[in-house]
C-alpha cells in the first residue's frame, strides 16, 4: 500500500467495496488491482464483470460468449453489427479482448478514476451487463 492510500489517496480495494456496497452488490473477488463481479440476468444467462485498475484509469470489462479460436474465424457480420453497435451506445464500447487464447467480443469502458463515484460506477456496470446480454440474446437467435 501507497503512502497516498495510506493518507486518504485512492485505494482500489476499499473504493470497490464502498461502490459494490451503495449498490447492494457482492463481489466476487478482490485484488490490490482487479475484481471480479458476477451477475445473473433475468435471461438466465450470467454476466461477469472485470474492473481493473491502470494507474489513473479504471477499466470495465464483461466478456461475451461469442468468441472465435483464431482470428480467421471471426465472423465478419457479427464485428461490423457490434462496429455499428458502438455509434449508438452513450457508454462502452464493443472490442475484441483475448480471453483464454480465444478472441471474445467484450463490452468495455474505461474512466479516469477521478471521474468515478458510486452512481456512475452502478450505472457503468448495468449498462455494460445489460449490453451483453442483449447481444448475447440476439447472438442466441441467430
Amino acid at each position: 500500500m501507497g503512502l497516498g492510500s495510506l493518507f486518504g489517496g485512492y485505494n482500489f480495494q476499499s473504493t470497490i467495496r464502498e461502490y459494490c456496497r451503495a449498490a447492494s452488490w457482492e463481489i466476487a473477488d478482490l485484488e490490490d488491482q482487479s475484481a471480479r463481479l458476477e451477475f445473473h440476468m433475468d435471461s438466465g444467462r450470467q454476466q461477469v464483470v472485470f474492473i481493473t485498475q491502470r494507474e489513473k484509469l479504471i477499466e470495465f470489462a464483461v466478456p461475451s460468449v461469442i468468441s472465435f479460436e483464431s482470428a480467421d474465424d471471426i465472423d465478419a457480420d457479427i464485428a461490423i453489427e457490434l462496429l455499428e453497435r458502438n455509434s449508438r451506445l452513450n457508454i462502452g464500447f464493443w472490442c475484441l479482448a483475448t480471453v483464454d487464447d480465444e478472441y471474445t467480443f467484450t463490452a468495455m469502458y474505461n474512466i479516469d478514476r477521478d471521474q468515478l463515484n458510486d452512481e456512475a460506477f452502478a450505472h457503468i456496470v448495468n449498462t455494460l451487463i445489460n449490453e451483453c446480454d442483449q447481444v448475447e440474446g440476439e447472438y442466441d437467435e441467430e
